[in-house]
């Protein structure tokens, strides 16, 4: 931050003064009704008030207090929130020209600067309005007369927003160059400039006390400035991108922010705290705004979405949709019932606030940028990238000056009136330079400023050095190789004998005066030669490369493009290599050629709305390559505005824009000679608007790349032709980015024409495409040759005919009764006359008549017939109808499903073989539905899936997704020289898979280990070597022998890649078709989950919470599956749970659900059933807990009782079915040792791979003959084999180790040596010791630490860990002399430890378990309740005691008395003290 360092200058310009009286502190004070607001510096407004020089000159006099602002370091307080606004008390009546349309009318036009008007602000006394611009000045004008007032200059970027001191006697502006400047009228100069930003910033409001000042930036922060102190008083920090506005609450400490990330939000100006976020938006907020009454805030977003907010309720109040084109600014009209929006189409819409009604105002040429009313809601003003200032008035004004201005539009000369309003005269003062510190010019975001995350702006800006280096990479090639054309003799023009006046112009449009002085100091003058590109021309270097810097769209963003001039005979093999080699585009899938007419003409706006939809969602869904004129006029023009449209959707979806190729004469582009530079331009700054004077037209802006050819001329047009159409065939010969071209000569990629409107070359240019067989798109009903074309192309009829080579063909001719009303068209449309343009017209007719002859290279399209991307596709498939592959191909591409079902695969059979790579690119590009009709209609998934592909599928993951940050993590803990960007390989991706799943879930593909270890030491031998030595044909050789290997189950490992890919449908899909949907849910669940742990802190809340709600699906997936099961045989289903899975990690479904945590599933009623029996092994069910306690004491009880009742042994019998099983009796059900058993028996059985073969799990049968007591001498192993009969032994030795250490500390603790009970204790500390030793190496984790983790994450571990620290302790206490009674101590610490640990002994009772849950539940928040509880005590305790007991002396009882009287006094001990 500086202060005035970095300085700038006003300029006054004195023809423009009025004559009127200067403001006075008397005025000044007075122009505001009711109470005045409080100054927290006790500044009177007189202090900033200026005076007139005796001499009648503009005079500027510095205040007293200014001069004493500099120095002054102390801060500013914040008034407090009492004031009152003084400006409601001038609200009126709604005016009627607010509620009713047509109200509102233009009634001045300024050219106010030469670029884009970026913002604007109303003088709060006076009627004048400041305007700031591209062009890195602001200026103040008189309302309504447009006179200007004064201009200011020294910033050194653009300036984006401005904002009036509340008195009217400063200015701060806001700007590129990361400044904020305050600039003061009385000294004519800036007095402040902070740069505390480090990007661009967007705007900037000043607090109505005058003393702080606010601003936003593009670095995720809004910052408010101390004008006293100078310095930054708070950093406002909370939103997750650019903040894109900042306003205060006029006489308020609260002010409103909104963001890219697509989030509102009020803050506390005195403490710089969020206090309350508004979300709604879908897309960047642009910006946002209180009404005067302060109690609605009004937001707009990228997509055009207007919303009110409700302050007091934090609520959306109305919804207004004024898109799809971007909203840019709103402002409220000083009643609040009316919202203006200025929008990106160069339109403002009115918004009624109560009931939402919009209306229209026209009027700007391109997007409104920044509006506003002035105080008395007389005047609407508005700023736009046509770099005019606009404003608008209500016809019912009845002022003398109004009537006089409203008659603008018909008498221009009312300009010369003076206003009724008096400006303060200012001294013009010597221009101060401005600051010499060096700046670094800051690209706008790639979308619109307010509209796109700023964090893909600042990835895609790399360091200084890395982008000199490919600037000059990028300028060795392109010197190398491409050239440009001069005219090398002087020609006389054509016409020169019938016009003297071309006598000295050559033919190529150059004067003879530039060919003598420059080009040709011995020229040579031919009067009757034909001039010729070919022959009267030199190559010489390209002299205009790099990259243009469009600056005219203000608030958008600075456009940038990469350009180049090249000869029109250039290589195009050369040009493409430029483009996707130097200049990074990626292959194209479609080359989609725009060709139309020239000049601006109008199209409905249907039509256009159509056009520019269908042609962004062809180019987005197929990774089009657009290639059109590249100029700012005509057909070219549509296009720029559908690119545009679509790069600020998909940048603020994170996605890329689209790729516009703009191929122009470089003769007739306007404002060439900018582009100029040898060295070339990185980059060069371009105004993309038309000049005066000058042929053609200028560059589109939102275009991505132009090539401008030069054939030597200058005002010809039609250089481009050949070379666009070369350039096209060449991309055309490329093979397309698809799984379906691999392994063959691939797909060319395809070339589609689209028609509208133009001219004759138009109809040549078509013809020309036609002949080589390039489908066309004619746009009907779009003018002139599209209209041609779609009339003929409606009356033809067809004729078989045979070739030369004997073969029918059908062609089309024009019906005979209608040739003549073709040419009576050709006429009209054309604006010729028989006389003149006969033969061209006849050799237009040839044209038509030659491209009907292929009519099905043709599609008509009629805005009537749906979007035209299908008319696209509907038109190559016609181009292509004898090759399924290619029509497949496009399908695809375009994710056409029911054009591939009705169209490709009707009637019509597939080999498995020919289907696989389609299946491949369907699975990668998530076309689920495709991947459906492939396995329909006859792909084998055993042979598609290999090794190979597998690996290529797990490849496919993007560079930044969860994969690849599980994929990072486990390389770097595996080994820290691994690379990050390894590619995965099948086995690293199991032991991935198997760490998420945790348990005993063995790595799938764990038979990879050996080949994986092997690839490992050959890589690391070639990385040793400096020579490698690669042979293609043995390296697919050995890869097609080892992909032979087949999977088992092949759709579980597409699955598997689908749930890790993130693709709940595909996965869901793919889960219907493995063999064990009950294990396969289950794993998705436990994947799904962690991914979604993780996404909280690598990725956004929303991808977290989309994981879970996928996770919880899959869990009611594998409820539903065992549900299923259960009521059709419950047997059967236990043992699904239990049977150990080869295929799913060697684990059991009911271990996955307890690895996962799925309580909802254990909690299902055949898992219940299973734990029960599985817990109770041999004994009945209902045994009561008591007889189960005193058999384990007195075994003898077993042998001479019934009180614990057994199951019968049973007799097993192998069913080799699972559906047709027999309905089993109630008395023949399983028990649960049989199912053990069963299941034991199945842990080492192998599944056959066909699912005719499988082994079916073996169940259970028992008739009532096989029933049989358990003999005597078996009842007491099989009680004590049963896990409830080992859970009770161990709670009974629990309860005997806490009896045995009660007795020992309170009636055995001898001195000096341990007693009996001691010695006990000790050795029995030793055993849990070894015990807990034994459960932490045996942990199923594989490194110690992760061990140790695990270990520690029980709480009930943790416990045991400081209960044994403490016991052991005790011992080595009690044996030393001096610390005897310390160790005692100790031992009754750990006691009450090992006292809480019978709580887990409770949990397992059915009775006390969610007693003891309700308690921790109750504890957790009891938390926070003690909290509050005891700051009330903290503060009546201290209070209490100071006041009875003052100046006490320091001591621990202080602190004692503090909390334990209070405490006391609660229960009703008054008078605890006196008893004490």
């Amino acid at each position: 931050m500086q202060n005035a360092d970095q300085r700038g200058d006003i300029n006054v310009l004195p023809q423009q003064i009025s004559a009127n009286p200067p403001m006075t502190a008397t005025s000044a004070a007075t122009d505001l009704p009711g109470k005045p607001y409080p100054l927290s510096s006790q500044k009177s407004l007189a202090s900033h008030a200026t005076a007139e020089n005796q001499s009648g000159e503009a005079a500027v006099h510095p205040s007293p207090s200014e001069d004493k602002l500099l120095p002054k370091q102390q801060d500013s307080e914040f008034p407090p929130d009492t004031g009152i606004n003084p400006y409601l008390t001038m609200q009126k009546s709604p005016c009627i020209h607010l509620t009713r349309a047509g109200g509102l009318r233009l009634s001045n036009t300024i050219q106010a600067h030469d670029m884009a008007v970026s913002g604007l602000a109303i003088h709060p006394r006076k009627k004048i309005v400041a305007t700031v611009s591209d062009d890195n000045k602001w200026k103040m004008w008189a309302i309504p007369s447009g006179e200007a007032v004064m201009t200011g200059e020294g910033h050194t970027d653009w300036i984006s927003g401005c904002c009036f001191h509340p008195d009217g006697t400063k200015l701060a502006t806001s700007s590129g160059d990361t400044t904020v400047k305050i600039w003061d009228f009385s000294k004519a100069k800036c007095t402040q400039t902070f740069t505390d930003h480090s990007h661009a910033v967007w705007g900037v409001s000043w607090h109505t006390c005058g003393d702080f000042i606010a601003s936003c930036s593009l670095d995720h922060s809004a910052k408010i400035w101390d004008l006293n102190s100078i310095r930054c008083r708070t950093t406002l920090r909370g939103h997750a991108d650019s903040v894109n506005s900042v306003s205060f609450l006029p006489f308020s400490n609260t002010l409103v922010s909104s963001s890219a990330d697509k989030t509102v939000s009020l803050w506390d100006a005195r403490t710089g705290l969020c206090v309350q976020t508004f979300y709604g938006h879908m897309h960047s907020c642009n910006d946002a705004t209180f009404n005067l009454k302060g109690d609605t805030i009004a937001s707009c977003d990228a997509y055009g979405i207007v919303k009110f907010w409700n302050i007091a309720t934090s609520s959306i109040r109305l919804s207004v949709d004024v898109g799809p084109h971007p909203a840019n600014k709103v402002a409220f009209d000083p009643t609040g019932v009316l919202l203006a929006v200025a929008c990106n189409d160069g339109s403002i819409k009115m918004v009624e606030v109560n009931t939402g009604k919009v209306t229209t105002l026209t009027g700007h040429e391109d997007a409104v940028q920044t509006i506003a009313f002035d105080q008395s809601g007389e005047y609407l003003l508005s700023g736009g990238s046509d770099a005019t200032k606009k404003w608008v008035a209500h016809d019912g004004h009845k002022s003398t000056e109004m009537l006089k201005f409203a008659n603008l539009e018909s008498d221009q000369s009312i300009l010369e009136k003076e206003s009724s309003k008096s400006i303060e005269e200012m001294k013009r003062l010597d221009r101060i330079e401005p600051s010499t510190t060096p700046t670094i010019t800051r690209k706008r975001s790639s979308s619109s400023r307010r509209r796109t995350s700023s964090t893909s702006t600042i990835n895609l800006v790399d360091t200084i050095a890395g982008r000199q280096l490919a600037n000059t990479r990028i300028k060795h090639f392109i010197v190398k190789n491409f050239r440009k054309k001069e005219c090398n003799k002087f020609v006389k023009g054509r016409n020169w004998k019938n016009d003297p006046s071309d006598i000295n112009r050559c033919t190529c449009g150059r004067v003879e005066s530039w060919h003598e002085s420059e080009h040709m100091p011995e020229s040579s003058v031919i009067s009757e030669e034909k001039w010729d590109s070919k022959f009267h021309t030199v190559p010489k270097p390209t002299d205009a490369y790099g990259e243009i810097e469009f600056f005219s769209n203000s608030h958008q963003r600075i456009e940038r493009a990469k350009f180049i001039r090249v000869k029109d005979d250039t290589d195009p093999s050369m040009l493409l290599r430029l483009l996707q080699d130097y200049w990074g585009l990626r292959k194209p899938n479609l080359v989609i050629s725009v060709t139309g007419g020239a000049q601006k003409f109008k199209l409905v706006p249907k039509l256009r709305e159509v056009f520019r939809r269908g042609l962004m969602k062809a180019a987005q869904s197929t990774g089009a390559y657009i290639i059109s004129g590249g100029s700012h006029s005509g057909v070219m023009k549509y296009v720029g505005q559908a690119v545009r449209d679509s790069s600020l959707i998909r940048a603020g979806d994170g996605g890329e824009g689209l790729v516009a190729i703009g191929i122009a004469t470089w003769g007739t582009v306007q404002g060439k000679h900018d582009l100029v530079d040898p060295e070339g331009s990185f980059p060069v700054r371009y105004r993309a608007q038309f000049r005066s004077g000058d042929i053609g037209a200028p560059l589109d802006p939102n275009h991505t790349h132009f090539i401008l050819v030069d054939d030597g001329t200058i005002g010809r047009f039609g250089a481009e032709i050949g070379l666009r159409s070369k350039l096209e065939q060449t991309i055309s010969e490329q093979r397309m980015n698809t799984f379906l071209s691999a392994g063959t000569s691939g797909f060319r990629i395809p070339v589609v024409c689209v028609v509208l409107e133009g001219g004759p070359n138009t109809m040549a240019t078509v013809h020309a495409a036609i002949e080589q067989n390039t489908p066309g798109v004619v746009v009907a009903d779009s003018g002139r040759a599209a209209n041609i074309l779609a009339y003929a192309y409606h009356h033809t009829y067809a004729v078989t005919e045979r070739n030369i080579n004997n073969e029918e063909i059908e062609n089309h001719y024009i019906i005979p009764e209608f040739e003549d009303e073709v040419v009576d068209r050709i006429y009209e449309e054309f604006n010729w006359t028989k006389e003149k343009n006969e033969p061209a017209c006849m050799k237009c007719l040839r044209q038509v008549k030659q491209c009907l002859q292929k009519k099905s290279m043709l599609t008509i399209y009629h805005a009537e017939d749906g979007d035209l991307d299908a008319a696209i596709l509907e038109a190559l498939m016609k181009a292509n109808p004898s090759s399924q592959k290619t029509q497949l191909n496009l399908a695809l591409t375009w994710d056409k499903m029911d054009i591939a079902r009705d169209r490709i695969f009707c009637g019509k059979k597939w080999k498995s073989k020919d289907l696989e790579p389609a299946m491949m690119t369907a699975l990668i590009d998530n076309r689920v539905e495709f991947v459906k009709l492939f396995v329909e209609h006859g792909l084998a998934m055993n042979e598609f899936l290999t090794k190979k592909r597998l690996e290529e599928l797990y490849n496919s993951f993007p560079k930044y997704c969860l994969f690849r940050t599980f994929l990072n993590d486990y390389n770097y803990r595996r080994s820290n020289n691994s690379s990050k960007n390894e590619q995965p390989s099948l086995y690293i991706v199991g032991k991935l898979i198997s760490n998420l799943i945790g348990g005993r879930f063995s790595n799938p593909y764990a038979s990879y280990e050996e080949e994986y270890f092997d690839q490992t030491a050959a890589a690391k031998d070639e990385a040793d070597c400096d020579v490698q030595v690669y042979d293609s044909d043995s390296s697919d050789e050995d890869d097609d022998k080892s992909d032979n290997r087949e999977f088992d189950d092949p759709y579980q490992h597409v699955f598997l890649w689908a749930i890790l890919r993130n693709r709940p449908e595909m996965a869901f899909y793919l889960w219907q078709k493995v063999r064990n949907p009950i294990a396969a849910s289950l794993v998705a669940y436990t994947l799904f989950d962690r991914m979604a742990i993780s996404a909280e802190s690598v990725a956004t809340s929303d991808v977290a919470t989309d994981l879970f709600q996928t996770a919880r699906e899959f869990e009611e997936l594998s409820i539903g599956v065992m549900n299923e099961c259960y009521n059709m045989n419950e047997e059967n289903a236990m043992l699904l749970l239990t049977k150990v899975l080869p295929r799913w990690g060697d684990t059991t479904c009911l271990a996955l659900a307890d690895n996962s945590h799925s309580e909802t599933f254990i909690a299902h009623r055949c898992c219940q059933a299973l734990l029960n029996n599985l817990w109770n092994g041999n004994m009945e069910g209902e045994t009561q807990s008591f007889f189960v306690t005193f058999a384990t004491v007195f075994p003898v009880l077993l042998l001479c009782t019934n009180y614990v009742r057994f199951r019968p042994h049973i007799d097993r019998i192998h069913k080799s079915g699972n559906r047709n099983v027999r309905q089993q009796k109630p008395e023949e059900q399983l028990n649960s040792t049989d199912i053990e058993l069963v299941a034991a028996e199945m842990v080492d059985q192998e599944v056959s791979d066909s699912p005719e073969q499988e082994v079916q799990p073996t169940i259970v049968n028992r008739t009532s003959s096989s029933k049989k007591q358990l003999c005597n001498f078996k009842r007491i192993p099989a009680f004590y084999k049963s896990p409830r009969t080992k859970f009770t032994v161990n709670s009974i030795s629990f309860f005997g180790f806490i009896l045995l250490y009660a007795y020992m500390i309170l009636c055995d603790f001898r001195s000096p040596y341990p007693g009996v009970a001691e010695y006990i204790l000790i050795v029995w500390t030793f055993s849990l010791f070894t015990e807990e030793v034994r459960q932490l190496v045996q942990s199923e984790a594989e490194t110690f630490s992760e061990k140790l983790s695990n270990y520690l994450s029980d709480l009930w571990n943790i416990a045991d860990v400081v209960a044994l620290c403490f016991i052991i302790t005790a011992i080595i206490l009690r044996f030393i002399e001096g610390t005897r009674e310390a160790g005692r101590l100790i031992y009754c610490l750990g006691f009450i430890i090992y006292c809480l640990r019978v709580l887990q002994i409770y949990s397992v009772s059915i009775h006390f378990g969610p007693l003891l849950v309700m308690i921790k539940k109750m504890v957790s928040d009891l938390v926070f309740f003690v909290i509050i509880l005891g700051v009330f005590l903290i503060a009546y305790g201290v209070s209490s005691h100071a006041i009875l007991h003052p100046n006490s002396p320091f001591n621990i009882t202080i602190i004692q008395k503090v909390f334990y009287i209070p405490y006391f006094n609660i229960y009703g001990e008054l008078f605890l003290a006196e008893i004490q």
